[in-house]
């Protein structure tokens, strides 16, 4: 694909999720009524309920679920052709040289965003008479804005400025993203779902944010221990044995120095 249409595709997706509030789409949505049962159903069976009770749940709600993932597609495959643009254009790989795209994408993004994001005052005024649909509209609109602004933010944080002394040390956490992102999930279900601790529901904010912080920490502790013998975490050297058909190396290159 190349990047004129990669552009024009990622443009056309982005626009379209941007006006499908005011669209009549064969998307089906749960009652208000469905979900508040559900939720008091899922606190009772995620603290208390068995191993094949949860399952049973969680596929008896994917059919509720899926037609959020139906609604979030054009987004989801726009801004993954953005973020292909942005490598095959060199931000990514040179962003010093794109010092003033990121700036300015950074700002603009998190400036519309916020202005499009429909604070409940802005509604409550309504200067433009606007409808809900509208208003919908722009609320998917102030999404992509500030997708786009955070991701130029960080980047341009990271590569740009001293902030990346202290951002660096969550590179080795992004390096086994796929192997955190389970430990993390087995983690959490063994502490919160009923078939081992049962806390779901039980703790406060302040109390999850805690545990959360404690958890992310250790991962970030365990990430630099095991990359410091070894190039992958185990998941990614999986993923990556797969895709390339062939034994990927394992041991980090200076423990073959010694």
């Amino acid at each position: 694909m190349s990047v004129q249409s990669t552009a024009f595709t990622a443009a056309g997706l982005l626009a379209l999720y941007v006006v499908m509030p005011a669209l009549s789409l064969p998307i089906s949505w749960p009652s208000a009524a469905w979900l508040n049962h559900h939720v008091l159903e899922a606190n009772r069976v995620y603290a208390t309920g068995t191993y094949g009770k949860i399952v049973r749940f969680s596929w008896d709600e994917l059919p509720y679920i899926l037609p959020l993932h139906e609604y979030v597609f054009p987004r989801t495959l726009g801004l993954f052709l953005v973020g292909m643009l942005a490598w095959r254009g060199g931000v990514l790989r040179d962003p010093h040289r794109h010092r003033g795209f990121l700036l300015a994408v950074a700002s603009f993004g998190l400036i519309a965003g916020m202005l499009t994001g429909a604070p409940e005052w802005l509604q409550a005024n309504n200067p433009w008479a606007l409808t809900p649909v509208e208003w919908s509209c722009l609320a998917n609109a102030s999404g992509i804005f500030m997708g786009l602004g955070y991701g130029a933010a960080v980047i341009a944080l990271v590569e740009l400025t001293a902030a990346k002394r202290v951002l660096q040390a969550f590179a080795p956490l992004g390096r086994m993203a796929f192997t955190n992102y389970l430990l993390q999930s087995v983690t959490f279900t063994g502490i919160f779902f009923g078939y081992e601790l049962g806390y779901f529901g039980r703790l406060g904010a302040a109390e999850v944010l805690g545990l959360g912080i404690i958890v992310y920490t250790f991962q970030i502790a365990l990430s630099i221990v095991w990359l410091h013998r070894y190039r992958f975490g185990p998941i990614e050297w999986l993923w990556r044995t797969l895709m390339y058909g062939v034994r990927q190396p394992m041991i980090a290159l200076a423990q073959h120095g010694r």
